[in-house]
């Protein structure tokens, strides 16, 4: 028993409080939808996937323990993770808290949080460690991408300075995946899932493009994006400036991302188009 060098992710659900008020009321989501929504955050069970399998992301990047010393910690509306302090232990932390991000989009929920490194003991069943203060601490004050200077608790898991110094000294594999998991705010970085929502396509020959195939793909990308941003709305009380300027930071990322597939129509369609003869 002894407090151990890890990195480290508090994440926690915003609006739970008025979720289950609805739900006591009979109102909104059902307590089943509730759990299942708590569902999102994973479970310690992960641990014995790793110790079976391994790391499934950057598998041969270094590690300590084929487990990563792996720790999830429920509590109510929010979670504690840790792993080893090693270049798969900090990566597959962060694709972890980037699947929560996005399990919790899919159930029309917004989420905060904050990645770090530090001292903590932590099991299954407890947390103790000033490493897991600074994360949780650090939590309600994110400000990644805010929109004002002075806004507070944008809903975005924001990356610690710590772990942007431990990224320089790993592999290139490493670094390339965590690039995918995150976007640059200024001088803060934090996961930004939305980067991931578009439709790609490798070009091996312009003749062999199928232009209407490309186009349906990225319609349904398009479709996509409009469902998720109706997602989000659901359940977000209109009444709450707060919690409608919460939700505005992920609508917008997904507007862009439509202008994306918007972008990628013009793109094939002057494919499409006859060529213009030369002035």
């Amino acid at each position: 028993m002894e407090f151990v060098e890890k990195f480290i992710a508090y994440v926690d659900i915003l609006g739970f409080s008025g979720f289950v008020a609805d739900a006591e009321r009979g109102t909104g989501r059902s307590l089943d939808a509730l759990l299942d929504l708590l569902s999102a955050f994973g479970s310690s069970a992960q641990r014995e996937a790793f110790s079976r399998c391994g790391p499934n992301i950057c598998a041969n990047s270094g590690y300590h323990s084929r487990d990563l010393d792996f720790r999830l910690t429920q509590i109510s509306d929010c979670a504690i993770i840790s792993t080893e302090l090693s270049p798969a232990g900090m990566i597959n932390l962060v694709h972890h808290v980037w699947g929560m991000v996005i399990r919790f989009l899919e159930r029309s929920t917004l989420c905060r949080g904050y990645i770090t490194r530090g001292r903590i003991y932590h099991t299954d069943h407890q947390v103790i460690g000033t490493g897991y203060q600074h994360a949780y601490h650090h939590e309600a004050r994110v400000s990644a991408f805010q929109r004002t200077a002075d806004e507070l608790g944008t809903p975005f898991v924001e990356i610690d300075e710590t772990i942007i110094a431990y990224i320089q000294d790993c592999d290139a594999t490493v670094k390339e995946m965590f690039r995918s998991y995150v976007k640059e705010d200024g001088e803060l970085i934090a996961l930004f899932p939305f980067q991931r929502i578009a439709h790609s396509f490798v070009i091996s020959g312009f003749d062999k493009l199928d232009i209407d195939r490309e186009r349906q793909e990225n319609n349904k990308v398009r479709q996509l994006l409009d469902d998720l941003k109706g997602r989000i709305m659901t359940y977000v009380d209109k009444n709450n400036p707060g919690a409608v300027r919460k939700a505005e930071h992920y609508l917008a990322a997904l507007d862009a991302q439509r202008d994306v597939c918007d972008k990628t129509d013009e793109f094939l369609q002057r494919f499409r188009s006859p060529a213009q003869p030369q002035q």
